[in-house]
């Protein structure tokens, strides 16, 4: 295993802003032996990879970012559900309509429905889309 090199170290940080470089010039159209010339890779390869990998990272601080503001609106819905829940508990109409919006978003936001399927029907020339809907079956709870 090579060893690591501090992400602060004058080398890593010059190889970051190589990347960007080679990245934003690869945005601009070039291709990876005239961005290896530019930004003095050795070859197209050392191109390609820096690219690669500066692209890969970002990917990964995205899905990190996204899953932090996933968190904090699942935390937002539970302060909302707690605000309204004993009043849904004792009937109140307004409550219950409210909590079943909140566990709608909730559901919508983790992604724990179920995908709705469509069918496609042909009538005639003109093709016909109808949702599908799944009925999970009877529990015996």
């Amino acid at each position: 295993m090579p060893p690591r090199t501090n992400k602060n170290s004058p080398r890593r940080l010059d190889a970051d802003e190589k990347a960007r470089h080679a990245l934003s010039l690869r945005r601009a159209g070039l291709d990876f032996d005239a961005i290896a010339q530019q930004v003095g890779y050795a070859n197209r390869s050392g191109a390609w990879k820096a690219v690669v990998r500066l692209v890969e990272s970002r990917a990964a601080e995205s899905v990190k970012d996204a899953d932090v503001i996933i968190a904090m609106e699942v935390e937002r819905l539970d302060a909302m559900l707690m605000a309204v829940w004993a009043k849904a508990k004792k009937g109140d109409v307004a409550a219950v309509d409210r909590v079943l919006k909140i566990q709608e978003r909730r559901a919508k936001l983790l992604g724990l429905d179920a995908p709705t399927k469509t069918a496609s029907e042909l009538s005639g020339n003109v093709s016909v889309t109808s949702p599908v809907i799944m009925i999970p079956p009877e529990s015996d709870e």
